[in-house]
């Protein structure tokens, strides 16, 4: 009776003391523990493991083995020593049990419960000795092998607030919750340490009985005590079962429990902490059958039985534990002072812990710390092939992916597939092929590459539909390939949950995965399961993904209600070395609006592989566009839908399209998908999809092929990459049509520029603005200039921009002002990017040479010749055939002999040309050596000798005892500075300080105005100099394959202020670079890109970036240039960037090439000269005081004592004028119009 009042009382007071922490003292607290179930029995929950499987004479492991009920009491005793050290009194404690018996288990022996105590008894004696808390330990079960997962806290009563009987129990549980929720070693499948997992056990059971007076459904719970049953974790999760084995982590959970109950009753904490972790194997999942993991969690990896670990502080060993054999990983550190801590593992066969898993663990007090190690063994071997869902093709490193493609188109029927096709697949040269001919599964296997029918493939091995089983759908309803080129196949088959779902005329069902090892082989059971993806029945297999290669992989395939909602999930798998190493079923929504419903997606559905993602996947269906989701990681959880994909209207693939594949071309994730009108197949689309589904972009081709149909066929799709080829396969029906780009012209697309930009004022009070582009652009515009401040003032888009001349006709009034100063202008030019390095111009007798060649571009837009290309042949020593040659900005030739102007050329070679369009010209040879000057509008006449002076035999030009030149073989002119290379003064870069534009110095009597000392490493000499960003000087020398050395190096970059800050035969750089043949290099004009000539006579394309001068090479592509010169080494011996970004270069012919450039913008300034001068005075009135425009009204009004209004149209042509102070716009067109009221600047306005 003294109980029952102080459980009245309790019950009366359990609010306050809840609110309180429970004030009392810890040493008044008592608790009662109860660690679930009790013995050896079947009821105890026996399961197997690894270490420790079902015995064959019981059918349940021995007592070392997984037992449920020897688990809790671990846990319980743990809690109980744990609350003592919390200052709890031992004699407060009370246990139901201490211990687990007996064994063996005898079935009906009068011992048989010895532990296994009643619930009711149990309960009772709760009540009968004043308890104030009580805490019942299990663990919990669902489908063996499920990765289901997480703590449930079970008071007695009905979910949410309030509805705990024995009042305070649903606080108890909130209490407990966090410090035992543990997801750091143990994945959980549902809930947080904020979401809590809190029921009432008559809601949860849905159901309740009375006994002693009490309500409630767990006989455990039926007293008046507050408390819970906790069932801490999943043991048919089998991973965690395995940990369970470890009496130390068992121990955890105590510990976990006990800091619950410490914070709810306000005990002392515990002055020391914790550190569990795991130790597995780096590289090896774990593989079998006891072991189905949650994927991409820490549980796949290879537990290191065995392994020693030991823990450090002050860099000495504190405290050592021995990992035991039983495949969990576990090591528990305890009583460790708060600090910071190291580990250390020693295992036979592995390597020591890398830096990543030596980092300090903190330790706090009354906490632990979670550490998951993972070690490398001794043995491991990086695997020599790296499998990839969508493999990269062999490309050349520089391609992009074009804008447009052009096929040319063959079909062709093949009369060997018939009957349903369900799947077709493009591997390399093969398709593979599906079909389900009366019943009967076939593959068929075809060659592309010959469009030959090869055989059909063997499916010895493949179980075959059950007449008697109304649930064998199909034997074989979808194939697909692994990473490393498996073909794998599935079945389709009606599952059930369990036997008991198993309906009349149906059997149950099982799903089987078969593998084929190469197209010669049969087919093998791969897996197999009776998983209905917890439906209680659904129809499994009808289509089927996998990601990776065949040895560990993730196979995903479909499940779809028998229900009228046709809700569906995706049933996922790991099969690790021929296993199943863990399942999920996604999707908690299953209606018919669930992601994946068939009322959703289509009856025809097909999973592909997403080529963004290892696990990402689409689905593709009649009733909706592809789809690209992330399967759930966890059982019952929604798969993430990406966002939808966004089809171009002009490119559009519409509903009711399947047959979806994915490629990769040039770097970029590209998909291909049949498009239908109607019931009509229309062709192929390609698109773009590397940024995402939602912003995919369609790629231009000409793939149509027009198939006609009453209904809509079997379609698929298909591809193939071959170098810069791409082939695409098109499936309607039994019919396969193929587009290819082989021996097709693609469209060339060239670095954009302009030049002849000229301007000229009409007499009508119109602008003619003039320019030649030298491909389509995709936009043009003029853009006027401030001349001051370089502020751009205004800017008109040119309509229609063309190849070749483009004319624009702007009203004078338009053009903005900039005060008394005439206005300069520029176009801006934006072409389709550049994807590919292509030669431009063609190789024939204008672009071949018998000899060496040079070449230099006019790059200066204040040069008359803007645009043009020179070439200097260097035929032979002194032969008549030396001498320069001059190309049109177009490319055309303009003489069919040499320009000489009157000199020998003995050895003409690098040739420059400088800002006011001016061709300097190097001779190598001693009897004519200098740089001579050929004015471009003249070359017809004299060149003129730059160093004036006297040349001695050994070719030095001096003027008295001045040095003033030398021979040379380079030259080049930037900013007013000539770089020239004098043999005569030891190699040394000579620098010119010779001017700009007309008054640039032609002749040079002195010395020159500074050297770069770069002899000492210039042995050769023989080069080609490019001047740098700030004043410094990239120089050349030739270097032939594996000569490239630090103390003759093929390229250096010597800084303005003279020190050498870049050597290519430095020891970390020399491998990048085998050589110079011929010299030739050049560097764009932002000074980001150098391309040299190896020695191998292959173009080396390298990033720069700069750091206070000083840059640094970042090796990017490489290319075989036509233009090399083969008789001498593969030589290029001078190359340069055009205004547009294309690669000039010359060896034996001269070649232009375009770079690829993703933005191909370029701006080109107009000459000073033709700056736009406006004669017309200042306006004294400003603009926006000048006129008002109503646009409700139409109506433009002048401003006070402004006289006249005058309207232009877009091309200057004046429309509408008034004398007046308004002038209706009501009969205008609308558009975008120019108004000048008075004496004032012009205006825009929009007329809508």
């Amino acid at each position: 009776m003294k109980g029952a009042m102080k459980k009245a009382i309790l019950s009366l007071a359990v609010a306050a003391m809840s609110a309180s922490a429970m004030a009392q003292s810890a040493s008044q607290v008592r608790i009662y523990i109860n660690p679930g179930h009790g013995g050896w029995s079947p009821n105890d929950r026996p399961m197997p493991t690894i270490p420790y499987p079902n015995l064959a004479s019981t059918g349940r492991p021995d007592t070392c083995g997984f037992y449920e009920s020897n688990t809790n009491l671990w846990k319980c005793l743990k809690l109980g020593e744990t609350l003592e050290k919390m200052g709890v009194r031992k004699n407060n404690i009370m246990y139901s049990r201490r211990q687990n018996g007996p064994y063996p288990y005898v079935k009906g022996a009068w011992n048989e419960k010895k532990y296994d105590r009643p619930l009711s008894e149990i309960s009772a004696e709760v009540d009968a000795n004043n308890m104030d808390l009580f805490i019942s330990i299990h663990s919990n079960a669902a489908s063996e092998g499920s990765n289901t997962n997480y703590p449930l806290l079970l008071y007695r009563g009905k979910d949410g607030e309030g509805g705990d009987y024995a009042k305070g129990s649903r606080d108890i549980c909130k209490a407990l919750w966090k410090p035992h929720y543990m997801d750091e070693l143990d994945p959980q499948s549902a809930y947080s340490r904020t979401n809590m997992n809190l029921k009432g056990d008559i809601d949860f059971y849905h159901y309740s009985w009375t006994n002693r007076g009490y309500t409630g459904y767990l006989g455990v719970l039926m007293h008046g005590v507050p408390g819970c049953l906790i069932e801490g974790f999943f043991h048919t999760y089998q991973p965690a079962r395995h940990r369970a084995l470890n009496k130390d982590y068992c121990g955890q959970e105590g510990v976990r429990v006990a800091r619950g109950v410490r914070d709810y009753f306000n005990l002392s904490p515990e002055k020391t902490g914790y550190i569990m972790g795991t130790v597995k194997d780096m590289h090896v999942k774990i593989s079998n059958p006891l072991f189905n993991y949650s994927p991409n969690t820490n549980d796949q990896w290879l537990p290191i039985n065995g392994a020693k670990v030991l823990l450090k502080k002050g860099g000495e060993t504190v405290q050592t534990y021995q990992v035991d054999k039983l495949y969990n990983g576990i090591f528990v550190f305890e009583g460790l002072a708060p600090g910071d801590y190291t580990l250390e593992v020693e295992a036979d066969g592995y390597k020591p812990l890398t830096d990543e898993y030596k980092k300090p663990v903190t330790v706090k007090a009354n906490e632990t710390s979670y550490v998951k190690l993972l070690v490398e063994s001794s043995s491991y071997a990086p695997p020599v092939i790296v499998y990839k869902n969508y493999p990269d093709p062999e490309q050349p490193e520089y391609l992009k992916l074009p804008a447009q493609f052009k096929f040319t188109r063959t079909s062709k029927s093949y009369t060997n597939l018939k009957g349903d096709l369900k799947r077709a697949i493009v591997r390399g040269d093969s398709a593979v092929v599906l079909a389900d001919n009366d019943g009967t599964p076939e593959v068929h296997l075809i060659n592309l590459k010959t469009n030959t029918y090869v055989k059909k493939i063997s499916t010895t091995g493949i179980v075959a539909k059950d007449a008697s089983n109304a649930g064998d759908y199909s034997a074989l309803s979808d194939i697909a390939f692994t990473a490393d080129g498996k073909l794998v196949g599935v079945n389709s088959m009606q599952n059930q949950y369990n036997d008991v779902q198993i309906k009349d005329g149906y059997k149950r069902g099982t799903l089987r995965f078969y593998k084929w090892e190469d197209f010669n082989s049969n087919p093998t059971l791969w897996a197999t399961t009776q998983s209905s993806a917890n439906f209680f029945r659904a129809v499994m297999g009808k289509t089927l993904a996998v990601s990776g290669e065949s040895k560990d992989c993730t196979v995903l395939t479909t499940a779809t209600t028998v229900s009228t909602s046709k809700g569906t999930r995706m049933l996922m798998f790991n099969i690790v070395d021929n296993k199943i190493a863990s399942t999920v079923f996604t999707e908690n929504d299953i209606s018919a609006n669930g992601n994946f419903s068939l009322n959703k997606q289509g009856e025809n559905q097909q999973l592909t592989v997403s080529p963004l993602a290892d696990d990402k996947f689409v689905i593709d269906g009649e009733l909706k566009l592809p789809q690209e989701f992330t399967p759930a990681k966890k059982n019952n959880s929604n798969s993430k839908m990406s966002p939808e994909f966004a089809e171009d209207a002009s490119n559009a693939i519409n509903a009711g399209a399947t047959g979806v594949s994915f490629f990769k071309y040039a770097g970029r994730s590209l998909m291909v998908a049949p498009y239908v009108n109607g019931t009509s197949v229309g062709g192929l689309r390609l698109y773009d999809v590397t940024d995402g589904m939602d912003k995919a972009v369609p790629v231009s081709t000409n793939a149509n092929s027009t198939y006609a149909a009453s209904a809509l066929p079997f379609m698929a799709s298909g591809a193939k990459v071959d170098g810069e080829d791409l082939t695409l396969y098109m499936f309607t029906g039994n019919k396969i049509t193929k587009f290819t780009t082989v021996s097709v012209s693609q469209p060339v697309v060239k670095g954009i520029t302009a030049y002849d930009l000229r301007y000229n004022r009409g007499a009508d009070g119109n602008c003619t603005f003039n320019f030649t582009a030298n491909t389509k652009p995709l936009e043009a515009t003029i853009i006027f200039y401030d001349p001051q401040s370089g502020e751009a003032l205004d800017s008109v888009a040119v309509s229609s921009p063309k190849e070749g001349v483009n004319t624009v006709r702007i009203a004078y009034e338009s053009i903005p002002k900039a005060g008394d100063n005439a206005v300069t202008w520029a176009v801006r030019l934006k072409g389709t990017p550049v994807t590919n390095i292509v030669r431009l111009n063609t190789a024939n007798a204008s672009t071949n040479y018998s000899g060496r060649a040079y070449c230099a571009v006019d790059n200066s837009p204040e040069s008359d010749y803007f645009g043009r290309t020179y070439v200097m042949n260097y035929a032979s020593y002194n032969s008549a055939s030396n001498g320069l040659y001059v190309y049109t900005p177009a490319g055309a030739r303009i003489n069919s002999a040499p320009y000489r102007g009157g000199q020998n050329f003995t050895m003409g070679y690098r040739i420059s040309v400088g800002d006011n369009g001016k061709v300097y010209m190097t001779d190598y040879s001693d009897n004519t050596s200098g740089v001579y000057v050929g004015d471009p509008a003249n070359l017809t006449g004299s060149f003129t000798q730059f160093f004036a002076g006297t040349r001695n035999e050994a070719g030095l030009i001096s003027n008295g005892s001045v040095k003033v030149g030398s021979s040379t073989p380079c030259v080049t002119v930037k900013d007013g500075k000539m770089y020239v290379m004098l043999e005569d003064f030891g190699n040394n870069v000579g620098v010119y300080n010779i001017g700009t534009g007309t008054s640039a110095t032609s002749v040079w009597t002195k010395a020159p105005s500074r050297q770069f000392a770069t002899g000492s490493l210039e042995a050769n000499g023989e080069g080609q100099i490019v001047a740098g960003p700030d004043g410094g000087v990239w120089v050349s020398q030739l270097r032939y394959v594996n000569n490239n050395t630090a103390n003759v190096p093929s390229l250096i970059y010597v800084n303005a202020s003279g020190k050498v800050v870049f050597n290519s035969g430095s020891t970390e750089f020399a491998d990048k670079l085998s050589g110079s043949c011929g010299a030739g290099f050049a560097v764009s004009h932002d000074n980001r890109l150098l391309v040299i000539n190896d020695g191998d006579g292959v173009l080396q394309f390298f990033d720069v970036t700069w750091s206070g001068g000083t840059p640094t090479l970042t090796p990017k592509y490489s290319y075989t240039a036509a233009v090399r010169n083969e008789s001498d080494h593969n030589a290029i011996y001078q190359m340069a960037f055009d205004y547009g970004g294309n690669l000039v270069c010359s060896g034996s012919s001269l070649g232009v090439y375009s770079i690829p450039n993703d933005r191909n913008e370029t701006l080109v300034p107009a000459r000073k000269s033709y700056a736009v001068v406006n004669s017309i005075d200042a306006p004294k009135t400003k603009a926006e005081e000048a006129v008002k425009y109503d646009a409700q009204s139409r109506t433009l009004t002048a401003g006070n004592g402004v006289k006249g209004i005058t309207v232009y149209d877009a091309s200057g042509a004046k429309v509408l004028s008034s004398a007046g102070g308004t002038l209706s716009l009501s009969g205008l067109v609308p558009g975008v119009y120019m108004v000048r009221a008075g004496d004032a600047k012009a205006v825009k306005i929009m007329v809508r």
